[in-house]
Formats: C-alpha cells, sequence, structure tokens
C-alpha cells in the first residue's frame, strides 16, 4: 500500500512509507496531530506524518471515521462503535450508545462531536462523553454532515439531505435530478 502527506494546500504530494497492511478509511488532523483509523479497529497516530504509532482500541471492529475537538478525539464504525480518545489520540475507549447501527461518519463543527450513519441515526455531544440521540425523520443511511453559515446539512443514500439549524429539528429537503440530454 501506498500512503501519501500533503504540504502547500494539497498540491504537493509525497509519499510516505507504508506502515500498515490495514485499510484505513478515516482521517483526521490538527496542526500538530494525525489520526488514521481503519479495519480490524485500527488507530494510528503522529505529529510529523512521518512517524506513526498504532494506538490500542478496545474493538475488532471496522472504523470508517475519526475527528479531532479540543479535548478529545472520536471515531466510529461498524456495530455502533464510537470511540473517545484524548486530546493527543493516544487512550481510546469504548462510548455505548445503545446502537448496532454502522456509525458511519463523525465531525467536529461548531463545538459539536455529529455522527451520522446506518437507519438515520444522528448523535451530537460537545464534549464525547455525554451523547444525544437525534431524530433525523428518515431511516435511510446517513453518510456525512457539514454546518454552512449555522445551518446544519447530513446527506445519505438514495438522495436523502436533511437540515436543521439546532440539531434537533430536521426537515428533509428534496434534491431533484438533473436531467442530462
Amino acid at each position: 500500500k501506498d500512503f501519501s502527506t500533503f504540504e502547500t494546500l494539497g498540491l504537493i504530494w509525497t509519499n510516505v512509507p507504508a506502515f500498515t497492511t490495514n485499510t484505513l478509511q478515516g482521517v483526521a488532523a490538527t496542526e500538530n496531530l494525525f489520526v488514521i483509523a481503519g479495519e480490524g479497529g485500527k488507530i494510528f497516530t503522529s505529529s510529523d506524518t512521518t512517524n506513526w504509532i498504532p494506538r490500542v482500541t478496545p474493538t475488532a471492529n471496522f472504523l470508517t471515521s475519526v475527528a479531532i475537538g479540543p479535548n478529545a478525539c472520536v471515531a466510529v464504525g461498524a456495530q455502533g462503535t464510537l470511540l473517545r480518545g484524548g486530546p493527543d489520540g493516544a487512550n481510546w475507549s469504548s462510548v455505548s450508545l445503545a446502537t448496532t447501527n454502522w456509525l458511519y461518519r463523525v465531525r467536529w463543527l461548531e463545538n459539536q462531536f455529529v455522527v451520522v450513519g446506518q437507519n438515520g441515526v444522528i448523535f451530537t455531544s460537545p464534549d464525547a462523553t455525554n451523547w444525544v440521540a437525534r431524530a433525523s425523520g428518515t431511516t435511510r443511511w446517513l453518510t456525512d454532515v457539514s454546518l454552512v453559515n449555522g445551518q446544519w446539512f447530513v446527506t445519505g443514500y438514495q438522495g436523502t439531505l436533511v437540515t436543521s439549524t439546532n440539531l434537533v429539528n430536521w426537515t428533509a429537503l428534496k434534491t431533484n435530478p438533473i436531467s442530462g440530454g
């Protein structure tokens, strides 16, 4: 496998020697911390993208996303897996959300961790410890979340797009396919 790091706004790419054969899917970065997560519950951290440290996790489930907040890191994945790590990404523990739905994506946005996933699940937390389930209004698989000008947007399978201004009340938006000629 070939891994790359980027410099200069992603315009110059440099190969990094492979440090695992596991499939990697989640990545998050700050100025001083890089966290990668993936297959087999594997998490790796680095301060320089050259030296990667494997971290011990309490799961072997596939991890698909990771986010870094000011006081914690969060990784999510298959079978309702949610892991909480310290701000340095070194020590990881399980947080039970009483779900087996795949928690597919986590983001740190506007002082909130937001998790979306299978069967329309949305969870939010300001601290990665206390989580609140949110009613998305859909049972479709949700794949990502973003915040634009105070409005939250969550995308999902089959053209699903839901929005909220407060993370509590969600409204489905219609997506119209553009017909090609």
